[in-house]
């Protein structure tokens, strides 16, 4: 069974798992032909960068008109990204970017998606003056049970819409399962945070019969 497995040791946003899965291998032509089936004239956008010693792709949809069908693929969970994040769907400029990382994602023929524990800064954004994690990330984490760590980053490291994204998507959080590599890609941010290597690592694995994951243990011990 392939499993693909989000480490967001850096944080999380949709243009660093974007990049991360374009890292891996998954084709931009491929990706904006999909889109443009769910009605989306979309270029995907990718750069090589490099952060902390390591090389990553930064990439976003770039979307040019969006045409409204019904039954796009995907609309159910984009519709509840939306109403979790108070987006309107017919509007919202995120949709085009997270329906290409389904789409991506889709390419690789993963069956499950596990994700790690989300790592977010801490401390007072000198900005906004608000603590970090924020009151929305904090009500998305314990909304979808999203296990959350934090470091000395002041700074926000995770995107509402990527917080939803995991909650709606990912089948559980944990370690990665053991297994076969099958290849890894690096997706950066477009920040770049004093103290804080901000990207996501992607893991496509053939995950060995037989061994359960955490949460399958968890269940199969239950009383």
């Amino acid at each position: 069974m392939k499993v693909l497995y989000i480490d967001c040791f850096g944080g999380f946003t949709s243009s660093m798992l974007l990049g991360a899965l374009t890292d891996m291998g998954a084709s931009a032509i491929y990706t904006s032909g999909e889109l443009a089936e769910m009605g989306f004239d979309a270029d995907i956008v990718y750069d090589k960068v490099c952060r902390g010693g390591i090389e990553a792709v930064y990439a976003y949809a770039k979307c040019h008109s969006r045409e409204q069908k019904q039954n796009i693929k995907y609309e159910s969970v984009l519709s509840a990204m939306c109403d979790a994040t108070g987006e309107n769907f017919a509007s919202s400029e995120n949709i085009c970017t997270w329906a290409a990382v389904l789409s991506c994602i889709d390419s690789f023929g993963a069956e499950k998606i596990i994700c790690s524990p989300l790592t977010d800064g801490s401390g007072i954004d000198t900005a906004t003056g608000s603590p970090i994690p924020t009151k929305e990330i904090m009500e998305l984490a314990v909304r979808y049970k999203i296990p959350l760590r934090t470091t000395d980053v002041p700074a926000e490291l995770i995107s509402c819409e990527g917080a939803v994204f995991l909650g709606e998507n990912a089948d559980e959080f944990g370690m990665l399962p053991q297994g076969t590599i099958l290849c890894v890609g690096y997706g950066a941010g477009e920040e770049t945070p004093d103290g804080c290597i901000n990207m996501v690592r992607c893991v496509l694995t053939e995950a060995e019969e037989g061994i359960l994951t955490e949460k399958e243990l968890e269940k199969l011990f239950e009383i």
